[in-house]
């Protein structure tokens, strides 16, 4: 992969549980553009909470999270009306369109796969479809910021810095603040690079 042809999808989904394994899901959101170029798709959804519970646990842990989060944030929990299979159907289209896009080169970026990409990927699995990428396509958002970071000379905003003012938890502006950092913090590498 080279700078200015990877592409990268960013995905962020809420939950009603901090269980990958099994967590039920408020809302999915991907975002997907080249490294340095132009954005190619979004993709947002809301799911419906019965449905989520379909397919998902919730725990008392993560409601109660819930509840100190913004009005904006916590409206989410209630107002979707896509089902599971509806949602991720489509989520799995836009990110298998996103593979054939960029001849398989591409990668996805969450904060942390280890949670968002294990939950979606329980999620495809559990209505028959496959996984829209390789676990080896996988990559820490927060991998990409410390490496990054210390390549720039630690001359970047932090990623609290960058996304102040942005909604928390919402999937879609998650996705994209991820996605626009990663950006950020390449530019900022290229940058101090060509001053060396």
């Amino acid at each position: 992969m080279q700078y200015g042809k990877t592409v990268l999808v960013s995905i962020d989904v809420e939950t009603l549980s901090a269980d990958p394994l099994s967590a039920a899901l408020v809302s999915a959101g991907m975002a997907a553009k080249v490294l340095g170029g132009e954005m190619l798709d979004t993709f947002y959804a809301e799911i419906d909470p019965k449905s989520a519970l379909g397919y998902g646990t919730q725990d008392d842990e993560t409601l109660a999270w819930w509840e100190k989060q913004s009005d904006e944030a916590k409206s989410a929990l209630n107002r979707g009306t896509d089902s599971v299979e509806k949602a991720l159907t489509a989520l799995h289209q836009a990110i298998t369109r996103i593979g054939e896009l960029s001849g398989g080169d591409f990668v996805v970026i969450a904060r942390a796969p280890t949670f968002d990409c294990t939950i979606l990927r329980q999620h495809f699995k559990q209505l028959g479809l496959d996984t829209p990428w390789h676990y080896w396509q996988e990559r820490d958002h927060r991998t990409f910021e410390s490496a990054l970071t210390l390549a720039a000379n630690w001359s970047t905003m932090t990623y609290k810095q960058f996304v102040q003012g942005n909604v928390a938890h919402d999937a879609l502006k998650d996705a994209l603040a991820q996605l626009n950092y990663v950006d950020y913090l390449v530019n900022a590498v290229m940058t101090v690079n060509e001053t060396i």
